[in-house]
């Protein structure tokens, strides 16, 4: 999900009007990029560090590098960080400081004088250590000394967007959850649903916990209303998150639906701001369409 430096948005008057972008071929292009990128990281194992300077290596030839950032922050939320090290990092740390220690004066190089090095002492550690019975190089040793620090960690796995389409539909859906994580009230219209899409989505509103209100027009539309964060006076940031992860559940919705949420905008959110959104947006969801399905006994039920 998006952070509040990566939102982009117009606001006119009272209303908020998230800046989608397009699947055009530039885009497309740098998602591309970004994607392979990622492969590329994930094949390798590369280091949080590593993959955030090649990351703003292409930030930087971006005009719109906002958009590029964004892109790359809902890669990172898929990726899965470990901390890879032959020894727990404190101990090791422990290790070589102490032996460090005994040895005395140390220089960063050793120069005319012989002087031990950092080089030198890791090497000799990395003589006497054993893991799982094999032995140790003191490049081993020296990458996995703060492999516990965030930036050391090395990318596992990652789950996510494998398509640059997927990216873009994905960086549109992150916009509207970044406002919505700061809604005070949501009004959801349905426009004559079918029952087992209105299954789907009560599911998904009781699996997010979220406390909502449900209304059956006489044209058979369907009013839902949805509590926001900012109506709670407890778990406003956790209750929040649950609403903005909610979103993709509608737009799973084949038929028509039209959305309306009060947003507290600004700093200190004072000011109230609408946000409208409508299945005319055409967004893409990520989540599976799943929870329609009618058993054959159901169906011989109703008839």
């Amino acid at each position: 999900m998006l952070t509040g430096e990566l939102i982009r948005v117009r606001v006119k008057k009272q209303s908020i009007y998230p800046s989608f972008i397009k699947l055009e071929e530039r885009r497309l292009e740098r998602a591309s990029e970004l994607l392979e990128l990622i492969n590329r990281a994930t094949d390798a194992h590369w280091t949080r560090g590593e993959l955030t300077q090649a990351t703003r290596e292409i930030e930087g030839t971006d005009i719109d590098h906002k958009i590029t950032r964004g892109m790359v922050k809902l890669l990172l939320d898929g990726c899965e960080f470990e901390t890879v090290s032959p020894l727990p990092p404190a101990e090791l740390r422990w290790k070589v400081f102490r032996r460090a220690a005994e040895t005395g004066p140390m220089a960063r190089n050793g120069g005319p004088t012989g002087r031990r090095t950092a080089v030198d002492v890791l090497a000799e550690l990395a003589q006497e250590l054993t893991v799982d019975g094999s032995t140790v190089t003191a490049e081993t040793l020296s990458d996995a000394l703060y492999a516990d620090l965030k930036e050391h960690q090395r990318i596992q796995m990652r789950k996510g967007p494998t398509t640059p389409e997927a990216l873009v539909n994905r960086y549109n859906l992150a916009l509207v959850q970044a406002v919505l994580l700061k809604a005070r009230e949501l009004s959801l219209r349905l426009k004559k649903p079918e029952p087992k899409r209105v299954r789907q989505l009560f599911r998904y509103l009781k699996f997010f916990q979220l406390m909502y209100r449900v209304n059956r027009m006489e044209n058979g539309d369907l009013a839902i209303h949805v509590d926001g964060p900012q109506s709670l006076l407890k778990q406003s940031t956790r209750y929040g998150m649950q609403l903005a992860t909610f979103f993709p559940a509608v737009v799973l919705q084949p038929g028509a639906w039209d959305l309306k949420a009060e947003i507290l905008w600004g700093r200190k959110r004072k000011l109230r701001k609408q946000l409208e959104l409508s299945s005319q947006l055409e967004l893409s969801s990520h989540y599976r369409d799943t929870g329609t399905w009618r058993s054959q006994i159901e169906l011989w039920f109703e008839e």
